[in-house]
């Protein structure tokens, strides 16, 4: 876990418990996990709050990174896209170790 700005520990927590929730049941290992948070000083951006996750999926590296008003929301947008990219990911690996029949000519 890696902060910068005015990132607090209970955003911490509710980051770990957010990514570590997209993460279980996963069927394929996960090797390394990421997660950056960051919260911008600068008023005049309309989106301070950065939240970014890398996770390796069993040798897929799986990227998600959003940019919203606050960390919370920060950290919710990129837990759902990082588990949407992971399913992704498993769905794919399932479809090419199913072996497919040969067309047998009659």
């Amino acid at each position: 876990m890696e902060t910068t700005g005015a990132i607090g520990p209970e955003d911490v927590a509710y980051a770990r418990k957010k990514v570590a929730g997209a993460l279980a049941d996963l069927p394929l290992p996960v090797l390394f996990t990421r997660v950056r948070l960051n919260r911008l000083p600068d008023p005049a951006v309309a989106r301070p709050a950065l939240a970014q996750v890398t996770v390796d999926l069993n040798g897929h590296l799986i990227r998600a990174r959003v940019a919203r008003e606050t960390i919370a929301e920060a950290i919710d947008e990129v837990r759902d896209r990082l588990r949407d990219r992971t399913r992704r990911t498993c769905e794919l690996q399932e479809q090419r170790r199913i072996p497919r029949r040969r067309r047998t000519s009659a």
